[in-house]
């Protein structure tokens, strides 16, 4: 661990705590259920194929999907069988469980939305993801604190390395030089036939 590794951690500590203060003083606004916003009356609008088109759109020329795809379609690819039935089956039982995750996504956040109807369970949201923020960040801060404490201080070997190496004439952390050993070949066989 080096010292710009842990003024990094201190770094994002502090931005931890940051959030969760933000967290904490944040405004408790009314449901967006109850005044409609101006992209909910635009979504409304818009028409669903509209809509489909630009998800898809930004799926698609997403760099990651075409990595992630590229990688995963070809190991279950058998290049000596028709590749298009193949793509076609990888294809859609991706789209299968892709729809159902996304629906149960909407599904949960379409019932957790209607418990965010009250101001009060608003704001004890916002203190309980702020608390989180702030404990995160002071962890991570006494973590990277440690860390820094640890680099400034010589480790002391443990009582049974320093008896080991002192039973084998070790000072001061230098290991006995065999000079036999050390030197090259031709000149170790040359000291022996003298």
């Amino acid at each position: 661990m080096t010292v710009s590794s842990c003024r990094r951690d201190e770094g994002s500590a502090a931005y931890l705590i940051y959030l969760g203060i933000q967290a904490w003083r944040a405004p408790v606004t009314t449901s967006p259920t109850e005044t409609p916003s101006a992209s909910s009356v635009q979504a409304e609008r818009t028409g669903r194929l509209e809509l489909f088109q630009r998800g898809f759109t930004v799926s698609i020329s997403n760099p990651k999907n075409l990595l992630f795809f590229g990688a995963l379609f070809p190991s279950f690819i058998d290049l000596g069988a028709p590749q298009l039935p193949q793509f076609a089956i990888l294809s859609l039982t991706w789209l299968a469980i892709d729809l159902t995750t996304m629906s149960s996504y909407a599904t949960m956040g379409s019932g957790i939305g209607r418990w965010f109807h009250s101001p009060r369970r608003v704001k004890l949201f916002n203190r309980t993801t702020g608390s989180f923020f702030i404990a995160a960040g002071g962890h991570l801060g006494g973590v990277a604190s440690l860390k820094d404490a640890d680099l400034n201080q010589p480790r002391p070997a443990a009582p049974d390395v320093q008896a080991r190496r002192s039973s084998l004439g070790v000072n001061q952390g230098h290991w006995p030089i065999d000079r036999a050993r050390r030197a090259p070949s031709g000149f170790a066989h040359r000291s022996r036939r003298r």
